[in-house]
């Protein structure tokens, strides 16, 4: 059961990181986007 738990966090962490990257990029191409999620 624990090896099931840790395989979702790792599939969590990896959809946080591809969510991070998505918006670094949109924060490059209009920095003005920060603002918004403050």
């Amino acid at each position: 059961m624990e090896d099931l738990n840790i395989r979702i966090t790792q599939h969590h962490t990896a959809i946080i990181a591809v969510a991070l990257k998505k918006l670094q990029h949109k924060i490059k191409e209009n920095p003005h986007t920060m603002t918004y999620l403050i």
